[in-house]
C-alpha cells in the first residue's frame, strides 16, 4: 500500500502489473477509505490488473 498526493486539477493514476503467474487485484481509495476504482483481471485469460482513473487534487491511497 502506498499514498500519493494528486496535483492541482485532474490527474491520471494508472498502473499495470507485469505479466507473471500472480493473480493480482489493484484498488484506489480516498483517504476516507472509499473505493474509487479497482480491477482484478484484465480479461478472462489475463490475470494481470490495471486501473486508470481521473483524480481530483488531494491525497489518495493505493493498494
Amino acid at each position: 500500500m502506498y499514498r500519493f498526493t494528486a496535483a492541482a486539477g485532474d490527474s491520471v493514476f494508472r498502473t499495470t502489473t507485469p505479466r507473471s503467474n500472480l493473480d493480482t487485484v489493484i484498488g484506489v481509495y480516498t483517504t476516507a477509505g472509499r473505493l474509487v476504482a479497482s480491477n482484478d483481471d484484465i480479461s478472462g485469460t489475463n490475470t494481470d490488473s490495471r486501473v486508470k482513473v481521473n483524480l481530483a487534487s488531494g491525497r489518495t491511497t493505493s493498494a
